[in-house]
């Protein structure tokens, strides 16, 4: 195997390495109550690989946020915009997230540091990290607790 396919498929930050363990992360965080799962659009894994398998899941309410890192505020004050699918650049409607429900953001591989997403975003904690292969990387899960909307 090539160093580049051995680097994108099994060692990478975008390999799939800790998907299965994210996703059994967030469903048992959704067993003990509804939650929020925001989704960057930044394509291919974890972000896909997450969303494959959560998307239609009980209690787990998806949040598109293709306006992020562009506008650093990870989740809007007061209604979110509300997208059909990562992809989609403008909103069909506003909607109202669940006012008690913690939200979850699995970062995506990007250039934007992390540290300054949570420097803009204080409310977010790293709750969990799922190594890769390649001790660089790993999957990380960031938690907000309930926003307080009306």
């Amino acid at each position: 195997m090539s160093s580049l396919d051995r680097t994108m498929f099994l060692e990478g930050m975008n390999s799939g390495y800790g998907v299965k363990e994210a996703v059994a992360y967030l469903q048992d965080q959704a067993n003990r109550g509804p939650i929020v799962l925001a989704v960057s659009s930044k394509p291919g894994n974890p972000t896909d690989g997450v969303l494959i398998y959560l998307r239609k899941q009980a209690n787990i309410e998806i949040l598109h946020v293709p306006w992020w890192p562009l506008h650093e505020r990870l989740i809007p004050k007061g209604e979110a915009p509300d997208h059909a699918h990562k992809y989609q650049k403008e909103p069909f409607a506003l909607k109202r997230l669940h006012s008690d429900a913690p939200i979850f953001f699995v970062y995506p591989y990007i250039s934007y540091p992390a540290e300054s997403f949570v420097k803009k975003n204080p409310e977010f904690k790293k709750t969990m990290s799922f190594a890769k292969p390649d001790a660089r990387h790993a999957l990380e899960i960031y938690r907000a607790e309930a926003l307080g909307r009306p």
